[in-house]
């Protein structure tokens, strides 16, 4: 698999003790309501003239039994309240901008990962037993704290040229100058010390992602100039992905997803590109768009974006963070 991004700040020892408070979605609703001054009323015309159809019938009651709990609306109709917020504000998850990485992990179902996006892989998600695997001996930091970075990166190289042709293949110095370029989010998680998964991505310029999706610049062309810095916006590209076990990946993609939403306001896109067939089965979980396909030496190779908003105001995502009295885990 091969796009995404973090900050230094943010590259911390992951060791859950306590999953803290749940943000469902009737506390969801409710806190996004009141940050932004928006009474029961006002919801109920603004989802109306958003999506009549979705949303005709709809009154204040219903609304105020949702705030308590006491109902809640369809998973589709969620996703589309989520929509109308991001519409409204430009933000994939307006409610929860104010929330750090380590504190929108605590938010997110784990488990779900693990069976909603990564259960489908098994060329990139490995079977190496992990029964004695949990969160308290897994660890995710940012490879730049591994004194084994070298060897760990050439590992990483070598897997992802030779999954690629020529035109998408990076040397070991490369990875390494974007490794602790602090703009990019190469993390690794371990189990008694021992590297079980890797999630690389770079923190693209809109401009350059935009040329990368569209084949027209190559990954070994991209320099330090054409990451975005931590003030502007930037895009999350994917470049290698692989983990010994679904525990391990799920880890990974937590700490990805919450760092997305932590950074709402400077991330504008998602994208990868990829050669293996089994790693369009886990972009299809994440519901990426398809935009182009290049083939050479016999390797065909495409590319897969979306907005954040778009990323996140799915079924899959919201299940994840506000629906979690069905995460298998609690």
């Amino acid at each position: 698999m091969t796009g995404l991004d973090i900050r230094d700040a943010f590259c911390y020892t992951f060791e859950i003790k306590d999953r803290g408070s749940v943000v469902k979605f009737s506390k969801y609703l409710k806190r996004y309501r009141e940050k932004h001054g928006v009474t029961q009323q006002d919801l109920v015309y603004g989802l109306y003239s958003f999506d009549d159809e979705m949303f005709r019938g709809l009154d204040t009651t219903t609304v105020s039994k949702w705030e308590r709990g006491i109902t809640q609306p369809k998973l589709a109709k969620q996703v589309r309240i989520l929509q109308y917020f991001q519409q409204e504000t430009g933000l994939a998850f307006p409610a929860l901008k104010e929330e750090s990485v380590e504190q929108t992990e605590k938010l997110i179902c784990r488990a779900g990962f693990e069976n909603l996006v990564l259960n489908k892989s098994k060329e990139l998600v490995l079977n190496f037993p992990e029964k004695t695997m949990n969160e308290k001996n897994l660890h995710v930091e940012h490879i730049r704290y591994s004194d084994r970075m070298d060897a760990i990166l050439e590992i990483a190289a070598d897997i992802r040229n030779s999954n690629n042709p020529s035109f998408f293949h990076i040397t070991l110095d490369q990875m390494r100058s974007w490794a602790l370029n602090p703009s990019n989010l190469f993390l690794i998680c371990t189990y008694k010390e021992i590297v079980t998964a890797l999630l690389f991505t770079l923190r693209l310029k809109p401009e350059i992602f935009e040329a990368v999706m569209h084949f027209t610049k190559s990954i070994h062309q991209i320099t330090n100039e054409d990451f975005a810095t931590f003030d502007e916006p930037g895009t999350s590209y994917i470049i290698a992905f692989i983990a010994l076990n679904g525990k391990s990946a799920s880890m990974l993609f937590l700490r990805y997803y919450a760092h997305l939403i932590a950074n709402q306001d400077r991330i504008i896109s998602v994208g990868v590109t990829t050669a293996l067939p089994d790693a369009r089965k886990i972009i299809e979980n994440m519901d990426l768009d398809h935009i182009k396909t290049y083939e050479e030496e016999g390797i065909r190779v495409d590319s897969y974006d979306a907005t954040l908003q778009q990323a996140l105001a799915t079924e899959n995502v919201v299940k994840l963070i506000l629906r979690r009295e069905e995460c298998p885990e609690e």
